[in-house]
């Protein structure tokens, strides 16, 4: 993974990226958390933090100036999470996370999503959902979920990957 760009969402469950960039050279994230941004820059890691107002205490950014600087960027790479997955494969998002998703996930090259079990089953739960895209925009779906084969056949182009 050296000498990409990589996009990574505000997320809690993306900040787990920082363990596995550390020991990564030439790297540049261009990323809507505060926490992970500091993290990052620590290790050495090239950071772009976007502007924008804090929309979820403590660490994430949201807003225009965070949507203008992921359409200002290309990026090689996103991962990302969301609120909610449907059992068909679509990506359900909060409404306040909607813009930011869709700009940084048209300037990127390939998109990894990143669900655990729990956002499987949150589906209804959410307050405003909105649908973002289904699994079938996604290059990689990393999951502790094993989202089975009728939604993997129904998906080729996708790779599921189960840790």
């Amino acid at each position: 993974m050296n000498g990409v760009t990589i996009f990574i969402d505000g997320s809690t469950t993306c900040e787990y990226m920082a363990n596995f960039l550390s020991n990564k050279s030439n790297v540049t994230v261009i990323t809507n958390n505060i926490s992970l941004a500091v993290k990052l820059s620590e290790q050495g890691v090239s950071v772009i933090c976007s502007g924008g107002k804090i929309v979820e205490a403590p660490s994430m950014l949201g807003g225009s100036d965070t949507v203008e600087t992921a359409e200002k960027y290309h990026a090689d790479k996103m991962f990302f999470s969301s609120g909610a997955i449907s059992k068909d494969g679509r990506i359900i998002t909060e409404e306040l996370y909607y813009l930011i998703l869709k700009a940084m996930a048209k300037n990127s090259d390939q998109l990894y999503y990143l669900v655990d079990h729990e956002k499987r089953k949150q589906t209804e739960e959410l307050r405003s959902a909105q649908y973002l895209f289904d699994v079938g925009k996604v290059n990689y779906v990393i999951s502790d979920y094993d989202f089975g084969k009728d939604l993997q056949n129904q998906y080729p182009g996708t790779k599921f990957e189960l840790v």
